[in-house]
């Protein structure tokens, strides 16, 4: 689909790219955030393009670019491109339109997985978004033009070269390349670390809830990363009988064994390169020890 603005990924990056192991491996195709407004703006696609003025944000969500700057067709402020939908655009709303009216809506605002991860990442508030249990880092602060959203949640890699950011899926069905700040460190660093880092909160408290016997589920008052909820399984009689200590010391000790082997191939390298930072995992396992002793 959408084959005038795919691009083949050897062909894209380079032989040379960081990226090149990660793409060939993955062996799909890339979607240039550059290239599309002038693909829609010349009307060079042949797929269909939704135009849906009352679209809102949600967890399908994957991007969302801002045009305001060089609206599509002189009209179009945004494009969206949504993991069930496709391709949207929008005439009225901007990407920070969009935010405000998602963050008014969002339950329990304060209780979002942006305060968790900015505490985490130790960044600003301004750097993730966040509306109710999924989160979007933005681009606003880091490259001083309008506002760019990527899902954190619905993202499972980041690497970048030669000053662009590419984005894998987590059903790996997709990768998006975006430019980068030119002044390198920071922006690709945080990025690494917050979808490393809320890939792994998340990956630990499925573990945990499996272990003792419950079903991580969302909810609408609070945020499945600070304060998860639970829901009750047939076996929720036995939990009274688990040894919650002992429970606590073999996952301090094993934090990676915890980790389904996908999950823990996929990270590896970042767990070596420290952006998987043990401490913030020690911190979580005593988080959930504390949930689970509430809920027992």
């Amino acid at each position: 689909m959408f084959d005038a603005y795919f691009y083949k990924s050897l062909e894209m990056i380079g032989e040379k790219s960081a990226m090149k192991k990660t793409i060939k491996m993955m062996a799909k195709q890339v979607i240039r955030r550059e290239l599309l407004p002038d693909l829609l703006a010349n009307e060079a696609l042949e797929e269909k393009v939704t135009i849906d003025n009352n679209y809102r944000i949600k967890p399908s969500t994957l991007f969302a670019f801002d045009c305001q700057l060089k609206p599509i067709q002189d009209k179009y402020q945004t494009v969206v491109f949504d993991q069930e939908e496709g391709l949207i655009l929008l005439e009225k709303m901007t990407t920070r339109s969009l935010f405000y009216q998602a963050y008014k809506t969002a339950p329990d605002r304060e209780l979002t997985i942006k305060k968790f991860l900015s505490r985490l990442l130790n960044v600003t508030g301004q750097h993730v978004q966040a509306f109710g249990s999924y989160a979007y880092f933005s681009f606003f602060s880091l490259r001083n033009r309008p506002l760019d959203l990527v899902s954190l949640h619905q993202m499972r890699r980041f690497d970048c070269s030669q000053e662009m950011g590419h984005f894998l899926t987590l059903d790996c069905r997709y990768a998006f390349e975006t430019p980068l700040p030119a002044r390198k460190g920071s922006a690709w660093t945080l990025l690494q670390d917050a979808i490393t880092l809320n890939a792994a909160c998340l990956e630990l408290l499925r573990q945990r809830a499996s272990m003792w016997g419950c079903q991580l589920k969302t909810s609408r008052q609070k945020s499945l990363l600070t304060d998860p909820a639970y829901q009750r399984s047939d076996i929720v009689t036995s939990l009274k009988e688990v040894d919650l200590y002992q429970l606590y010391q073999e996952a301090d000790s094993k934090i990676i064994d915890l980790c389904s082997d996908s999950f823990y191939q996929e990270f590896a390298d970042e767990i070596d390169k420290k952006c998987w930072k043990i401490g913030d995992l020690h911190n979580l396992l005593a988080k959930c020890s504390h949930n689970y002793i509430e809920f027992k």
